[in-house]
């Protein structure tokens, strides 16, 4: 019985770190991608264009890519920036430049 309890509070206690890595990871890819749009608006702002490449702005597109799967891209002058959601990768987060609002799409 002793066994039982120590295995299934070991297991709970691993599901539980898991749930707070994943909570941690969304919050840090959203504070990233939050970075991004802000630079993205300061720069449509200041030359009345949005930039080619994060690159332009300071960004790193591949290492947001490899962390977060965050990609930005303009078509036609029209800017596009999206993540994938850490807790579910089959949710997308993509960026409204109209609203300033980030909308999930799955």
């Amino acid at each position: 019985m002793k066994r039982r309890n120590l295995i299934l509070s070991v297991l709970l206690v691993a599901a539980l770190a898991y749930c707070a890595n994943q909570q941690y990871a969304e919050q840090q890819a959203r504070a990233d991608a939050d970075a991004v749009a802000a630079r993205l608006q300061e720069r449509k702002a200041a030359t009345g264009a949005y930039p080619a490449s994060l690159a332009e702005i300071g960004f790193d597109a591949q290492a947001l890519k490899d962390k977060w799967r965050l990609s930005y891209r303009l078509e036609n002058g029209k800017p596009f920036l999206f993540y994938s959601a850490q807790n579910n990768w089959l949710v997308a987060w993509h960026y409204d430049f109209t609203s300033r609002s980030w909308r999930s799409q799955d």
